[in-house]
């Protein structure tokens, strides 16, 4: 794909033409945007690190095929926010699955953040 960097082995029998990291070899994506994504790292986990310094980790992401200029993860993960806030919950194909993400703010606070189709729609604290 146009101006997608692609360094290490890649699969490309994954449907609909796309490319998914190999699960054999550590490999590097950049992305038009800045997006550095690389992996499998230790535990089979993939990271994404974003120009703001945000980093998202996750089991699996599908990188650019038809199209697709960013990263999509899939599967549960944590979005580390570069203020040291954290998001925990599901992805499919980049986008929030529609439920319930845990956050733990920077100071140690715990949120519950709804989602619907892939809004934010509500912030609550966590009832403990």
């Amino acid at each position: 794909y146009r101006k997608v960097r692609y360094e290490g082995f890649f699969d490309k029998d994954h449907p609909h033409n796309e490319y998914d990291l190999s699960l054999k070899h550590k490999s590097t994506v950049t992305f038009p945007k800045g997006e550095v994504l690389e992996g499998p790292l230790e535990g089979g986990i993939y990271r994404c690190t974003y120009p703001n310094g945000d980093i998202l980790e996750c089991k699996s992401f599908t990188t650019p095929g038809r199209g697709l200029a960013y990263p999509q993860a899939n599967g549960k993960g944590v979005y580390r926010f570069a203020d040291g806030g954290m998001l925990y919950g599901r992805w499919d194909y980049g986008r929030h699955y529609d439920e319930d993400f845990e956050y733990t703010a920077p100071d140690g606070s715990k949120w519950i953040w709804r989602y619907e189709n892939d809004k934010l729609i509500s912030k609550a604290p966590c009832e403990e």
